[in-house]
C-alpha cells in the first residue's frame, strides 16, 4: 500500500513538475527599430545596428533569399534576418515575408517602401528556444547611399 501511494504520488508529482516547466513560457511584445547602412562582409545582402525593446542594442545582417512580381507592380521578396545582441552575443533568428513598392513623393522622388511579416525561427542565449511572430514595416533609401533602409518590427516573443 505504501508503495502505491509513493507511486501515485511520484506520478502526480511528475505530472505537476512538467506542467509547471510547459508554462513557464514567458510571452512578451516584441518591438524593434533598425538601421541598416553598415558596410556588410561578403555574403550578407544588409547589415546595420538598432534596439530591441527590453534588451537593449543590437547589430543585425540580411540576406534576401528570394524576389519575384508582387501586386501592383511591387516586388514581393523572402529573406533571413539575425539579430546579435551587443550587450551578450545571444541571437535572434527571423524569417521574413514581405512586399517592397516604388511610392513617389512630392519632390518626384520614388522612396521604396515595405511592408510584411516576420516568423522569429529560434535563437541562442538568452532567446534559446524563442518563438515569435508579427508584422514588419520598411523605408529603404535612408542615411548613406547604396542600399540602406530603416525597419520597424512589432509582434510578440515567447521566452522559454
Amino acid at each position: 500500500m505504501m508503495r502505491m501511494t509513493i507511486a501515485t504520488a511520484l506520478v502526480v508529482f511528475g505530472s505537476v513538475a512538467t506542467t509547471a516547466r510547459v508554462s513557464a513560457a514567458s510571452t512578451q511584445g516584441f518591438r524593434a527599430a533598425l538601421h541598416d547602412n553598415l558596410v556588410c562582409p561578403a555574403g550578407l545582402d544588409l547589415c546595420g545596428k538598432g534596439e530591441l525593446q527590453g534588451f537593449g542594442t543590437f547589430t543585425t545582417t540580411l540576406t534576401f533569399t528570394g524576389f519575384g512580381p508582387g501586386p501592383e507592380g511591387c516586388t514581393a521578396l523572402t529573406a533571413e534576418r539575425v539579430l546579435t545582441l551587443d550587450s551578450d552575443g545571444s541571437t535572434l533568428q527571423l524569417s521574413l515575408e514581405g512586399v517592397l513598392c516604388q511610392k513617389g513623393n512630392s519632390g518626384g522622388r520614388a522612396t521604396p517602401v515595405g511592408s510584411g511579416t516576420f516568423t522569429i525561427t529560434g535563437g541562442t542565449g538568452q532567446f534559446t528556444g524563442a518563438f515569435g511572430a508579427g508584422q514588419l514595416t520598411v523605408e529603404a533609401g535612408t542615411g548613406k547611399p547604396g542600399l540602406t533602409d530603416t525597419a520597424h518590427y512589432e509582434g510578440t516573443l515567447t521566452l522559454p
